[in-house]
């Protein structure tokens, strides 16, 4: 599977923008399209796409949150949040891949920073379940979400 992570560029924004979801996803996680703009106005989230064969399948941001490095009390941890997979792409494997790939993005595109840390619904247990299967530990930190319990994860770099 040629799978890969890229920052966001404009040539791939109509194809990001139509992605969607399942009404149950759609709970837990919103859209690119609801995400991205903020994500290309604010200068601490950066827009990443997942690509396979150079076309996207899927979406998530990387920010540099004061709140989430407080609440995970590490000020070199980097937020990713909006991760999804757009619904026809869905089961192939994308979402694992772009897991492996994280850490030497990561490592590479921000090497200031030595953890990922993430917010998923205590009520998602699939996408629990990926991030504890890519690495990603709950420590039990909680916090509420717009969608009820949150347990943040943390996946460390170092």
């Amino acid at each position: 599977m040629s799978c890969q992570l890229a920052f966001y560029r404009s040539e791939w924004d109509s194809i990001i923008r139509s992605f969607s979801l399942d009404e149950e996803q759609k709970s837990f996680v919103a859209l690119p399209s609801a995400v991205i703009d903020l994500s290309l106005e604010d200068p601490d989230r950066h827009a990443v796409v997942i690509l396979f064969d150079n076309k996207p399948v899927g979406f998530f941001v990387l920010h540099h949150s004061v709140e989430f490095q407080t609440l995970a009390g590490n000020r070199s941890a980097l937020l990713m949040r909006a991760f999804s997979i757009d619904s026809k792409h869905q089961g192939k494997g994308f979402a694992r891949s772009a897991m492996r790939l994280l850490p030497e993005f990561v490592s590479i595109h921000f090497p200031q920073m030595n953890e990922v840390v993430l917010a998923v619904n205590e009520s998602n247990v699939l996408a629990k379940r990926l991030y504890e299967k890519s690495g990603f530990q709950y420590k039990g930190i909680n916090r509420a979400g717009r969608s009820g319990n949150e347990f943040i994860m943390h996946y460390s770099l170092g």
